[in-house]
Parts: structure tokens; C-alpha cells; sequence
């Protein structure tokens, strides 16, 4: 069995970096609830709590939902206290899924090193006991997916 079974693209995507929130139970809920009632879809968060017990939270959206989803979260983000609000474009997700991903030492090392050997950056990972998520760069996304092909699958 090979360690990466299946590899998913998703290319059009956008990345919304919501920065300094309380650390607090349920702002990442609110936060993800007042886009989810308005009809737009998160396809992945990470989180990171600064040592000043602010959380600086990611979201992945579709690109065309954009501007939509940073107006609602401008209009709210008084209500979960968040300091800015910042996106940026042209990011993609590529994700890796496998069984044996948790029980194979190195394998993430392998990945990324193979990735930095080609100049490829990744702006945020992702990971779980049978998938990492890659945020890239959209315009390098294809070039990962095909490394990661052939050399894993």
C-alpha cells in the first residue's frame, strides 16, 4: 500500500487571516456560524493562540465569494473581537490523504523537502492522522500536485 492513496486540488481559493481575537471558547464557532448562515463555505481553518491569549484564525474560502465573506466578517467583527481582517488571492489546498500517513516516520519531511527542493513555498499546513492539508500558492499548485505524484503514488 502506497502512504499517499489519493491527492485532492483545490485550486480557486482564498485565504482570510482573522487576527487577534480573545482567546475564548466559541469565537471560532460565531466567527464560522455568521458566514455558514449567510450561505458561504469554509473549507479549512488552523488556528494559532499568540502568547498574548489572541488567536489568529485562517479561513479558506472560493476566491468568488471573497469580498462577500470579508464584508460579513467586517460587519461582525466587533462581536467576537477581532483586531484586523486581511486576505489574500490566488491560494490554493492540496491535500493528501493516506492510512498510513500517522505511522510512517519522516514522510512529512519527505513531502516538504521535496517541495523546498523545487522552490516551492507552503504558507500553511495542515495535518491529521490520515491527511495533510498544503496551503500554497495557486500558481505553484499544479507543479506540487504532479511532484507529489510522482514521487509518492
Amino acid at each position: 500500500m502506497k502512504v499517499i492513496e489519493r491527492i485532492r486540488l483545490l485550486p480557486d481559493l482564498a485565504r482570510v487571516l482573522i487576527r487577534g481575537i480573545p482567546d475564548r471558547p466559541g469565537i471560532a464557532a460565531k466567527i464560522l456560524s455568521s458566514l455558514g448562515e449567510k450561505g458561504y463555505n469554509v473549507v479549512f481553518v488552523s488556528s494559532h493562540t499568540t502568547p498574548r491569549l489572541k488567536t489568529d484564525l485562517s479561513l479558506g474560502i472560493e476566491t468568488k465569494y471573497l469580498e462577500e465573506a470579508v464584508d460579513i466578517l467586517n460587519e461582525e467583527k466587533g462581536k467576537f473581537g477581532a483586531e484586523d481582517i486581511l486576505f489574500e488571492r490566488n491560494v490554493a489546498l492540496l491535500s493528501l490523504y493516506g492510512k498510513k500517513i500517522a505511522t510512517t516516520p519522516g514522510i512529512a519531511g519527505r513531502i516538504f523537502s521535496l517541495l523546498a527542493e523545487k522552490g516551492i513555498d507552503l504558507e500553511a499546513i495542515i495535518a491529521g492522522v490520515e491527511v495533510i492539508h498544503c496551503l500554497l500558492s495557486s500558481h505553484q499548485a499544479k507543479e506540487a500536485t504532479e511532484l507529489i505524484k510522482s514521487e509518492f503514488t
